[in-house]
């Protein structure tokens, strides 16, 4: 998954929608853990949070009746909701998570979620941007069957 962003940003995209722009680098000079992080650019948005997204570029299959732990670490140059969708990777893009908003400030905060799913789909996970100007850092991204306390 390269979820800490340690080999650079392999595995992930942004994605500006509908007249956002958005780019995706490595941040190797203040990473949040360890070597690298991801860091979002959010240079245009529209008004619409998930017109800007960091996304894994490949899918999971999560299956029914198992527990599906969800971890991440992020900051932002500007105080910003953010938050991570668990969703269809085509239309109609269903979310299988609760859709929480985490307020992130200069100081680095850690998400965490367990997910249930009653159907066995395949899945992406993005974290929604577009709600403020700004560059988010994320590190330490996980995705993982089976419940891991923090």
């Amino acid at each position: 998954m390269n979820g800490d962003f340690e080999i650079g940003t392999s595995s992930w995209r942004v994605e500006g929608q509908m007249g956002s722009y958005v780019t995706l680098s490595a941040d190797t000079t203040t990473p949040i853990n360890g070597t690298g992080s991801a860091a979002v650019d959010v240079q245009l948005v529209t008004g619409t949070d998930w017109h800007v997204q960091l996304a894994i570029t490949y899918e999971f299959l999560m299956r029914a009746g198992r527990d599906y732990y969800i971890r991440y670490t992020a900051r932002s140059t500007v105080d910003t909701n953010v938050r991570v969708n668990i969703q269809d990777p085509a239309p109609p893009y269903a979310v299988y998570n609760v859709r929480e908003d985490m307020m992130l400030t200069t100081t680095p905060r850690t998400y965490n979620a367990v997910i249930h799913p009653t159907q066995s789909v395949y899945v992406r996970l993005t974290i929604v941007l577009g709600n403020d100007v700004g560059v988010v850092t994320v590190d330490d991204v996980s995705f993982a069957e089976g419940f891991t306390p923090p």
